[in-house]
């Protein structure tokens, strides 16, 4: 009884007791309680558990534990401290520096960017930049750092700019923004070209080249041939080389100038294998006395009517019209070399000592060669006496022939059949035998010796090509593309030995091609507008004067063109139709055009340049040439069959000589001055007639 009264009076406080400490206990483990049951009033009131919340299980509290496992960052316990299971995490801290880089001239700040971070809770998360540093605190995971600012500054970002960063963890970033300065220079491209012809073995290395100017970098360098890269700064320039012996320098226009930032300009520097002249120096001198007895009705020759050929190592020109006054002068190697000449009949010979013997490296020799007209013989009617001795066959539509002495050579082009089988047959005139054929382009038709340099050249009709024969070798040396274009018509061909020039008709184009003889290219044109072409076809040079004078088909007229300044001269009518081949004689310094429409020639004396007289030859005259000796001139009539020969001195028909049939279409005729004889072109007949 008194047990029960006891636990009677106290059960109540027994009770009240153990809800007490059972509410202690939960707010230990709350999230809301501040550092151990520090908490505000109002926040503990709302925690107090009535009696009638439910108990708690031990599951709930223990979910309840883990989420709060951690302390948060304002609690007053230190970091990674841990108090009754619970841990306060160390920050996760960034460092953003940023540097500026105003090299060239920038002035901009690092305040002058923004900068942006990204990823957990950042703070701050976007601020100015500071070389110092700006701290950024953020939580664990992934971040990235960008920026913003002005255009004209390249960004450069560490590999800390992004990535993942750890509870506790510091991290610097550095943001480098550089000055794009404005292009304050522009670029010469170097070039270096050498040209070894001749037996030259520099390469462009070397070769050293300095760049002039404002900062040039690199200044100098050895020669490339890929070009090297040069950067110059606002101003002039100028490119220059250390010379090399034996290699003379060509510089592009480009090589100097004024170079302006952004600027991109190419020097080509071609170095060209010359060795130094070890030549001596030949001049002959041409004089002609023509009336020793003061007979003013005698035949008066100039010196251009007598061919001079220089024999020795390697002369330069070889063979040429003679010329008085200061002559000709003839560069040829050390060694010994003679003089002799070919002309027309009636005058003695007289040559000077110096016209053969030894010359020396460097020497210079003058050789005078004299012609004396011989006292009046009784006077013989003119006669040719020729006829047709032989027949050589085998050919593809003969055309054009010429003749190169100094091995009795006969080059003839094969027009071929249909642009088929073209060709330069060689023709042996001592056995009347096939030396070579060689292969050329398309339709050739005209062709000449160049006695200045000892070569071939052979116009192709249709091609707009030259072709150029080594006389040494009968092989082609080298081609000239004077322009494939439609109805080009390369057709006559002449040389001006004295310069070693060469001059192209073009029938298409109606212009003139000048070639330089000594590099075999071409140095320009004769247009149109200057020479009043009307489809070109013949032309010949006038040794005497130096005009170039060339056949107009279209308008039935010869062009007088001065061959040093391009210019046009005189238009002279010829008086016939449809003018083809012409040729100059230089025993009477006349020139002689066959009208192939009208069945005539014309004569034009070369000093006046006025027609003289036009002479009635056979049908369709087309192919002319001359005797060097007495001056008579050779026509083929191309409808006929007929060669006309015309005396040079009276300008008069002396024969006419039946080579075929009249269906047999003679074109291309030629003189040998070594045994006299003239050949025929027989297109028809695949064959050179020979008169003799």
């Amino acid at each position: 009884m008194i047990c029960m009264l006891i636990f009677k009076d106290y059960s109540m406080l027994i009770v009240t007791i153990y809800l007490l400490i059972l509410s202690l206990l939960t707010f230990s483990t709350s999230g809301d309680i501040n550092a151990y049951g520090i908490f505000h009033d109002k926040k503990l009131a709302d925690k107090i558990p009535s009696f009638s919340d439910p108990v708690i299980s031990d599951q709930k509290l223990n979910e309840k534990i883990n989420k709060n496992s951690s302390l948060p960052e304002n609690s007053k316990i230190k970091d990674e401290e841990t108090k009754d299971g619970l841990t306060k995490l160390l920050p996760s801290e960034l460092t953003v520096v940023t540097q500026v880089n105003n090299e060239g001239g920038g002035k901009k700040n690092p305040s002058d960017f923004t900068t942006q971070v990204d990823g957990n809770n950042p703070n701050p998360s976007s601020f100015p930049g500071d070389s110092e540093g700006i701290i950024v605190k953020l939580d664990q995971g992934k971040y990235s750092v960008s920026e913003s600012g002005p255009s004209d500054y390249t960004v450069s970002k560490s590999g800390s700019c992004s990535g993942t960063i750890n509870p506790g963890q510091t991290k610097t970033c550095t943001i480098t923004n550089t000055y794009n300065s404005p292009v304050l220079t522009g670029t010469l491209k170097v070039v270096k070209k050498v040209v070894n012809n001749g037996g030259g073995s520099k390469r462009p290395s070397n070769f050293t080249i300095t760049v002039n100017g404002k900062d040039p970098q690199p200044t100098s360098f050895p020669g490339s041939s890929a070009g090297v890269n040069v950067n110059l700064k606002k101003g002039s320039y100028s490119v220059t080389e250390v010379s090399l012996s034996d290699y003379n320098a060509d510089y592009s226009s480009g090589c100097l100038g004024t170079m302006n930032p952004g600027d991109k300009i190419t020097c080509t520097i071609t170095n060209l294998y010359q060795p130094e002249d070890q030549s001596a120096q030949l001049i002959v001198i041409k004089n002609v006395v023509n009336n020793s007895n003061n007979d003013d009705s005698a035949t008066k020759l100039k010196p251009t009517a007598f061919t001079i050929k220089v024999s020795g190592n390697d002369p330069s020109p070889r063979s040429f019209p003679g010329r008085s006054g200061s002559g000709i002068t003839v560069t040829l190697d050390p060694g010994s070399y003679s003089v002799t000449e070919k002309g027309p009949l009636g005058y003695s010979t007289n040559y000077s000592n110096g016209c053969e013997g030894k010359i020396k490296s460097g020497q210079t020799k003058v050789c005078i060669i004299t012609n004396v007209v011989n006292p009046p013989q009784p006077v013989i009617p003119p006669q040719s006496q020729l006829s047709v001795t032989g027949t050589i066959s085998g050919f593809t539509s003969p055309y054009g022939m010429a003749f190169k002495s100094d091995n009795n050579l006969l080059y003839v082009t094969n027009s071929g059949v249909l642009n088929s089988n073209a060709s330069i047959s060689v023709i042996n005139t001592t056995t009347n035998n096939f030396d070579a054929s060689i292969p050329v382009d398309d339709n050739p038709k005209a062709i000449i010796y160049n006695s200045a340099n000892d070569l071939i050249y052979v116009t192709n009709y249709n091609s707009g090509i030259i072709s150029i024969i080594n006389t040494t070798t009968n092989l082609i040396t080298d081609t000239i593309n004077i322009g494939n274009f439609l109805g080009t018509g390369l057709s006559g061909i002449e040389v001006n030995p004295f310069n070693n020039t060469i001059y192209v008709t073009n029938s298409g184009l109606n212009i003139i091609s000048i070639i330089n003889g000594t590099y075999n290219i071409i140095m320009g044109n004769i247009s149109q507008t200057i020479g009043k072409f009307f489809s070109p076809d013949g032309i010949a040079y006038n040794y005497d004067n130096g005009n170039l004078y060339v056949t107009n088909r279209g308008s039935d007229t010869v062009s007088v063109i001065n061959s040093t300044t391009k210019t046009l001269v005189k238009i002279i009518s010829t008086g016939g139709i449809a003018p083809s081949s012409i040729i100059y004689n230089p025993v009477n310094n006349y020139l002689y055009v066959a009208n192939t429409g009208s069945g005539t020639v014309s004569v034009i004396n070369g000093t006046t340049n006025n027609v003289v007289k036009n002479i009635s030859t056979g049908a369709g005259p087309i192919g002319i040439t001359y005797n060097e000796y007495n001056g008579n001139i050779y026509v083929t009539n191309s409808i006929n069959g007929t060669v006309t020969v015309i005396d040079g001195l009276l300008n008069t028909v002396i024969d006419t000589i039946d080579v075929f049939a009249s269906d047999n279409n003679l074109t291309g005729i030629t003189f040998n001055s070594n045994n006299e004889n003239v050949y025929v072109a027989n297109t028809n007949a695949g064959s050179i007639s020979i008169l003799g």
